[in-house]
């Protein structure tokens, strides 16, 4: 899970536990630790678990809201999150792999990488929109009315040639008003040499 394309502070993803055997008529408790192999914090990095995990009466399944939280430090370093389910009075763990794809995958656990790191666009040329920036990203994107994803898979050839130059003309405008766009460092923003 990646912050790095939105704005957004959190996220929710949903991980679905199922068991093997037939329905009851009762509820029944399982259990879940973190990993000590995970390097992401409860209450820092992802909300903690619920205390109380059910498969509910009549049920097979259950689903783990799990509430990811997005730190600054994300921005340079990918945190691990590892989930184990653990045998209990109700349910055991003596299936603990399968093969999908002839590869042995795991039954009782589940890895979940959290970061922020910004990669650049597929289609970002660095001669046509410059030096990439997590700045620039998000100023290109917001004058130009596209999202990151946009220019991951979306940007034609045409644009590519012809958006980077368009912005160039808005960021010099912008000066010319005494508006200087500056990236992170202070440098005043400038889209590539093929732009001008």
């Amino acid at each position: 899970i990646s912050f790095s394309y939105t704005q957004e502070q959190d996220s929710v993803i949903d991980i679905r536990i199922a068991v093997t055997g037939g329905k009851e008529d009762r509820d029944r408790e399982y259990e879940i630790a973190v990993d000590t192999a995970s390097t992401a914090i409860s209450g820092v990095h992802f909300e903690p678990l619920p205390q109380k995990l059910t498969i509910k009466k009549g049920e097979l399944s259950d689903v783990i809201k799990l509430r990811l939280l997005r730190t600054p430090e994300m921005e340079t370093t990918s945190y691990i999150l590892k989930l184990n389910l653990l045998p209990n009075a109700n349910f055991g763990t003596r299936f603990q792999t399968r093969m999908v794809g002839g590869k042995a995958m795991s039954t009782i656990s589940t890895k979940v990488r959290i970061d922020d790191v910004l990669k650049k666009p597929a289609r970002w040329v660095d001669a046509n929109w410059g030096v990439f920036t997590r700045v620039k990203l998000f100023f290109v994107c917001e004058f130009l009315g596209i999202t990151p994803f946009y220019l991951e898979d979306g940007l034609t050839p045409a644009e590519n040639y012809s958006l980077p130059r368009m912005v160039q003309r808005h960021l010099d405008k912008l000066k010319d008003e005494g508006n200087t766009k500056f990236e992170a460092d202070g440098t005043p923003m400038t889209m590539g040499p093929q732009s001008k």
